[in-house]
């Protein structure tokens, strides 16, 4: 009998570890979705802001470096203030644990399988 009682005690204890693994592999799996889901809509924003920088170099004819850089550099930090927040409510959420809600809602709102409209700027990545 307590040969048994170990067995069990030990079977628990075991059986708390594989839930503990599983816990934490799952949070791997969350944090890999959370960084796809992060790379691609920065990727789509990226790719938005060089065509819509283009167009504008173009439509201002010929610049210095300097000024081309400037715009450039603009138009990069635009981008980059108005992702921070969604992003980083995004990563709260996933270490808050909602992050199948966090992703599911993410991906209502930026469908990153759809290429961006060209010339629609309110259509998602």
């Amino acid at each position: 009998d307590e040969g048994l009682a170990e067995r069990q005690k030990k079977a628990l204890a075991a059986e708390a570890m594989i839930r503990s693994e599983l816990d934490m592999y799952a949070r791997f799996l969350d944090h890999a979705a959370l960084s796809e889901a992060i790379s691609s809509l920065v990727a789509w924003a990226t790719r938005i802001q060089d065509q819509e920088v283009e167009e504008a170099l173009r439509r201002m004819g010929p610049l210095t470096p300097k000024q081309e850089e400037l715009v450039r550099n603009t138009a990069r930090r635009v981008v980059h203030k108005i992702l921070h927040s969604p992003i980083t409510r995004l990563k709260r959420m996933v270490l808050e644990d909602e992050a199948g809600e966090a992703l599911g809602t993410f991906r209502e709102l930026f469908p990153l399988e759809q290429p961006p409209q060209e010339g629609s700027a309110e259509e998602g990545p």
